[in-house]
């Protein structure tokens, strides 16, 4: 069975981005996951913007995945940033302000989970009508990572 970008979440790993710029988000990220896993922020910081220099993962309606792969990380990590205040120079395809941040960082060999954490994301966040509203919604991190459960 496919795994889903949920299965790797805790509400913990929920979090308020202030950062009014790309920039700003990616070093917010970086510190986080650089705590949360005992990991250099540099090699956090290089695994994502490998992809980011490619194109960027703003993929519209207001989300961006920044994503890669690093050696020696073991399971994969999920954290959300949902953006305080939109961000307008995150070069989204479709030009909007990017709300929500989802960064996916998977061990370099496990490209399989890669693309399946990819891709259960992308159906929650593009394929849900009102997706935004449901998660204003939310009272409490809990709450939104079991609206998320609900809609994978």
């Amino acid at each position: 069975m496919a795994k889903s970008f949920t299965d790797y979440l805790t509400p913990d790993d929920i979090i308020e981005l202030t950062g009014e710029s790309r920039a700003k988000v990616f070093t917010e990220l970086v510190s986080l996951t650089a705590e949360k896993r005992g990991v250099e922020p540099e090699d956090v910081f290089s695994a994502i913007m490998a992809r980011e220099k490619i194109m960027s993962t703003a993929i519209g309606e207001g989300v961006a995945i920044p994503h890669g792969r690093m050696a020696d990380l073991g399971e994969p990590l999920v954290i959300i940033g949902i953006c305080r205040e939109p961000v307008a120079d995150y070069h989204a395809l479709d030009g909007k302000p990017v709300k929500l941040v989802i960064l996916v960082l998977v061990d370099w060999n496990d490209s399989d989970i890669h693309l399946e954490l990819l891709s259960s994301i992308a159906k929650v966040f593009l394929k849900t009508p009102g997706i935004f509203d449901n998660i204003s919604r939310c009272s409490s991190n809990a709450d939104l990572l079991a609206e998320l459960k609900k809609l994978v």
